[in-house]
């Protein structure tokens, strides 16, 4: 007998199981890295479609309401006080260092702050000498000229020397509580009391236009230190609200 020997090229052969699970992994993790890049792609362009630009951080510092932005013709960013109207130019780092320095030393922002406007209730003054106790609105910032004219009616009223203006308890007083009080010397107080006295003379006639019938009584008045005398001349009369009224 003879022995025939096996076509080895018409054997067909094995497939190497190692081989062929190995190149199916690479495969596989080929395919997710794909996968994961185009994702990473689409939601950069996602975010290109929708802005165009990276958002901007909102701003947090209290120093942005006092600034407003303003962009150059030459494109450059920089942010200016709405006291002064200083320009300040925007540094890379977002600090705020030279903004704050700013506000510290801003003549106008410092006015503002001192004359800012605070609801006050004040005594409503009809004009007739009674003061009413009713609250009146009134603007709260410090005013020099309406605190002479005050200080001439206390001068009136009370009966008080003009030299008291000038005394340095009272200056302290009012430097205390007002600081922003300026001193005011005798003279001065002198002419604010006859100031004073002409404005409620026409208020006084304005009044006393509209009174049909009056009654007139006197009485005399004595200095003690001087030892003077006056002769006072009073009117009473009836108002529109039938009220006694009476003035001097």
């Amino acid at each position: 007998m003879s022995s025939s020997t096996p076509d080895v090229s018409s054997t067909p052969q094995q497939p190497e199981i190692g081989s062929s699970t190995s190149r199916a992994a690479n495969q596989d993790q080929a395919t997710r890295e794909t996968d994961s890049a185009n994702k990473e792609v689409d939601m950069i362009d996602l975010d290109d479609e929708e802005g165009g630009n990276v958002k901007k951080r909102a701003k947090t510092s209290n120093v942005w309401s006092e600034f407003k932005d303003v962009s150059l013709s030459n494109g450059v960013e920089v942010g200016e006080c709405v006291h002064c109207k200083k320009q300040l130019k925007k540094n890379k780092s977002k600090s705020t260092s030279q903004f704050k320095r700013h506000l510290e030393s801003c003549v106008r922002r410092k006015i503002f702050q001192n004359q800012q406007k605070k609801i006050t209730f004040q005594p409503k003054d009809e004009g007739d000498g009674d003061i009413q106790l009713q609250p009146a609105l009134t603007n709260g910032k410090f005013d020099m000229a309406k605190m002479r004219e005050a200080a001439a009616h206390w001068i009136l009223m009370h009966e008080h020397p003009f030299s008291i203006v000038e005394e340095e308890g009272f200056n302290m007083m009012q430097k205390r509580g007002m600081p922003e009080w300026e001193k005011i010397s005798r003279v001065t107080i002198k002419k604010d009391c006859v100031q004073v006295y002409e404005v409620e003379k026409k208020k006084l006639k304005a009044l006393l236009r509209n009174v049909n019938k009056i009654c007139l009584t006197t009485d005399l008045w004595r200095l003690s230190n001087q030892k003077i005398e006056y002769m006072v001349l009073t009117a009473h009369f009836i108002d529109s609200n039938w009220s006694c009224k009476s003035a001097l």
